[in-house]
C-alpha cells in the first residue's frame, strides 16, 4: 500500500432527534432508507477505489458500524478491500433549527482533526461517498503534492443562502 496517501470518505448515522433534510436521497438523514442509499454508494465507491487503486490505502470513517444492507456485510466487504475502518463520534453540528438540510456536514472536521492527530504526514483525499472512481487518482495525488490543500471553489458570496444558512452563518454557529 501507499504509506503517505490516503483516499477516505465517510457516513454519519442520525438518530431521529438530529434528523435533517438529504435533498439528493429523497428523506430525512435518520431514515433507514435513506441511509442505506448512501451505505451502497459507500460499497460502490470503494469497491471502484480499489479496482482502479490496488495499492492507494483506503479509510473509512463513521459514528456507526456499517451495517449489513441488500445481504451485503458492508464490514466484511471493507476488510477484504482493505479498508480501514474509525469509529469517530461527530463533534460539531448545525445546530437544530438553523437549517433544514445537510446538518452533520462538518463531521469532516472530526476526520481532519483525527487524520492531523494520529498521522504526522502523507496526503489525504475525503471525499464524499457517492461517486464511483473511475481511474487511477496518481495525478490526483501528483496534484496534491505540490499543493498544501485541494478544494473546489464555491463561487458565491459569503452570506449567500445555501441550504439554508450562509458561510458566514456556519462559520459563527458551530456546536
Amino acid at each position: 500500500m501507499i504509506c503517505d496517501a490516503i483516499l477516505a470518505t465517510s457516513f454519519v448515522a442520525d438518530a431521529p432527534d438530529q434528523n435533517s433534510l438529504f435533498p439528493s436521497a429523497g428523506g430525512g438523514s435518520a431514515d433507514p432508507r435513506v441511509q442505506a442509499v448512501y451505505w451502497r454508494c459507500i460499497a460502490v465507491f470503494f469497491t471502484s477505489a480499489r479496482i482502479n487503486n490496488p495499492s492507494l490505502e483506503l479509510a473509512f470513517f463513521s459514528n456507526v458500524e456499517p451495517p449489513t444492507i441488500d445481504g451485503v456485510d458492508l464490514a466484511a466487504l471493507m476488510d477484504r478491500l482493505e479498508v480501514t475502518r474509525s469509529i469517530l463520534p461527530l463533534t460539531r453540528r448545525l445546530p437544530a433549527g438553523k437549517a433544514m438540510s445537510w446538518g452533520n456536514v462538518f463531521y469532516f472536521m472530526d476526520i481532519f482533526a483525527h487524520v492531523a492527530l494520529y498521522r504526522a504526514h502523507g496526503r489525504l483525499i475525503l471525499t464524499d461517498s457517492d461517486m464511483v472512481i473511475a481511474a487511477p487518482l496518481d495525478a490526483m495525488l501528483d496534484e496534491l503534492d505540490r499543493a498544501d490543500f485541494g478544494a473546489y471553489r464555491l463561487d458565491t458570496p459569503d452570506d449567500a443562502d445555501i441550504n439554508g444558512m450562509s458561510r458566514s452563518m456556519m462559520a459563527t454557529t458551530i456546536c
